[in-house]
């Protein structure tokens, strides 16, 4: 006759049985632990830099069919802020889109700016000449600093080349500095009114040096969106390193205006490596470049 087994008996054996991890296994399991966030943390911060990137873009994007719509509206003119008080700086460019054009004061921000919580908390007040220059992105100063204006009409002067004919970009500087006009927060750097300058020697505006708006802000670059609205990446990290010339070989052959302007040579950065330009087109005789 088959006995059963004594239920406690049974228990017994179970326990016998159960242990919990030794001090190795517990060291072994954090050790993998260890390694595998120290793989995963490089790329979760390179992907949520790639994800900031992209918004930039697309907020280029946006500024982009702000522009074009401006652009039909105005008879071919980019927008051109008057200045009415000599007592004042004029507005900026993109003071011109809102609320008409643009209607959310984010798209003028790059969440890789250091400063871009600033500009929120400083409300965009876009009507207020003082405030222009909270903005995460600089227009080109070569096309608005012409005399008249004159490279701002698209239609009747526009480059031959727009894919290739910077138009807007991330705009610096992105470190402190000492330098407060025109309303700008406690702290923050300039950012020249909006403009982004062919070079940093001279700013266009107040005549400063040091302030350079050229930056490294994803990463080893910038964005940039080109006339013909093609939003590009501009490694800018070793042209940083290097002295801002006059003519450049590979510049020139891409068809730079700047390169070949030999009657009035011009210091300018070269962005040729990303196909991108500061002017691809003829300029009249009465252009003038930005002050040196």
């Amino acid at each position: 006759m088959c006995h059963a087994r004594h239920p406690f008996k049974v228990l017994r054996y179970a326990r016998a049985y159960r242990r919990g991890f030794t001090l190795l296994e517990m060291l072994i399991v954090m050790v993998i632990i260890a390694i595998m966030a120290s793989l995963m943390i490089p790329s979760l911060g390179r992907s949520m830099a790639q994800a900031k990137s992209t918004v930039c873009k697309h907020h280029l994007h946006q500024i982009d069919v702000a522009l074009r719509t401006y652009l039909t509206d105005s008879d071919g003119w980019l927008p051109v802020a008057a200045n009415t008080d000599p007592d004042k700086p004029a507005p900026a460019w993109f003071n011109l889109l809102f609320p008409d054009y643009l209607k959310d004061p984010m798209i003028m921000t790059c969440r890789e700016d250091p400063y871009w919580l600033r500009m929120v908390n400083a409300r965009f007040e876009f009507d207020d000449p003082e405030t222009s220059e909270y903005s995460s992105y600089g227009l080109n100063s070569f096309m608005a600093m012409s005399e008249n204006s004159y490279l701002l009409n698209l239609d009747r002067n526009g480059p031959r080349r727009p894919h290739d004919t910077l138009l807007i970009a991330d705009a610096g500087p992105d470190f402190h500095s000492e330098y407060h006009g025109g309303g700008i927060p406690e702290g923050t750097p300039s950012r020249n009114g909006g403009l982004i300058s062919v070079n940093d020697s001279a700013d266009p505006l107040d005549g400063l040096s040091g302030y350079p708006w050229i930056t490294l802000r994803h990463g080893t670059g910038i964005n940039a969106l080109t006339v013909g609205g093609a939003v590009r990446e501009i490694p800018t990290k070793e042209l940083m390193q290097e002295p801002i010339q006059s003519f450049y070989n590979d510049c020139s052959m891409g068809g730079c205006t700047l390169c070949s302007w030999s009657s009035n040579p011009i210091d300018h950065y070269s962005f040729s490596s990303s196909r991108v330009y500061w002017w691809t087109g003829p300029v009249p005789p009465t252009v003038r470049p930005p002050s040196r």
